[in-house]
């Protein structure tokens, strides 16, 4: 690589940092790289990231294979059975506590880590692949069993559990209208109605669709209790990836906040780990605002057994927030 190119990408990279005063000093790759995957916005999950000759995957400590593609040189030809999906660079870098994290964008989703790597340099050298799919939407749901899909999440303990948090919406929850299909919407609470829509039909995953319903109910929080959320969420700081969703909104951040807090209190209720808050940090660094509304959503009676609770009603030793 010629040292105008090399300098062309530090430039670029510098560029796109959240922050600019530390350099990139790039080091050789380790075959497995420690980090944090967020996959189509939903929040992180830890495991770790294997880049060898032939291919990219992460995978969480229980196995879960969340990322997985073939890889191949950018000036490599692509065999006929193969579709090239895309790229993979660092997006941007970050401080997290003491720490520098450096964020991947992989396709659907980005990687981060405090440990990169010789990454961002051999990245920007790949293109990823995937076998051409047989099936274009791999949903959790279709036309036919969409009403069902959503019928289950609506009278599930889940749900039950937003209620008791957020308020249960007036009408039951249904489906996006047709307006809001056609402009992409995945879900939607519409004010007027105090009505919920899903879209099953074009979600990946139920992570995505349980999501979606905390993100809408934690819409009609905040449309009702404006000053409370307000109180939680009023001075943290801006969401700083321009590709995450809720980036430049203040109401789409504070929803995003608010399910991203519900998630991490669900994930760690019943079976805690032991490096939990460390991935909260995780959490609020993807979505500032996330550990306020864990450390408020925790002192409700919902979560009086929460694992966690006692740990981090110490660290908010008085909330006047909680009536």
């Amino acid at each position: 690589m010629s040292v105008a190119l090399e300098l062309g990408m530090y430039l670029m990279l510098a560029a796109a940092s959240q922050d600019r005063s530390v350099p990139y000093h790039p080091a050789p790759l380790a075959a497995d790289v420690p980090g944090y995957f967020s996959r189509n916005g939903l929040p992180p999950v830890r495991g770790v990231l294997t880049l060898t000759a032939d291919g990219l995957t992460f995978r969480s400590p229980g196995g879960s294979v969340l990322l997985s593609y073939q890889t191949s040189q950018a000036n490599e030809p692509v065999h006929a059975s193969q579709r090239p999906t895309s790229r993979a660079w660092l997006a941007y870098t970050g401080r997290l506590r003491s720490r520098v994290s450096y964020v991947f964008r992989i396709n659907d989703g980005v990687f981060e880590t405090a440990e990169p790597g010789g990454l961002p340099s051999i990245l920007t050298q790949m293109v990823l692949l995937a076998p051409a799919p047989r099936n274009p939407v791999n949903s959790v749901a279709d036309a036919t069993t969409a009403a069902g899909v959503i019928r289950r999440l609506s009278q599930s303990a889940y749900a039950d559990t937003l209620y008791a948090l957020f308020g249960k919406p007036t009408r039951p929850v249904g489906s996006v209208g047709p307006r809001g299909v056609r402009m992409g919407n995945l879900a939607e609470y519409v004010s007027p109605r105090d009505s919920i829509g899903l879209d099953p039909v074009h979600m990946i995953s139920q992570n995505q669709l349980r999501h979606a319903f905390a993100h809408e109910l934690g819409h009609r929080w905040e449309q009702r209790e404006m000053g409370r959320v307000d109180s939680i969420l009023g001075n943290v700081l801006a969401m700083g990836d321009p590709e995450r969703y809720g980036y430049g909104s203040g109401a789409e951040h504070r929803a995003e906040a608010i399910a991203f807090a519900v998630h991490f209190l669900q994930s760690t209720m019943a079976d805690p780990s032991s490096d939990g808050l460390d991935l909260l940090e995780h959490y609020e660094f993807l979505v500032p605002g996330t550990r306020a509304m864990v450390s408020y959503l925790i002192l409700l009676p919902t979560y009086r057994h929460h694992p966690f609770r006692a740990l981090l009603t110490e660290q908010q030793s008085s909330s006047p927030l909680v009536q």
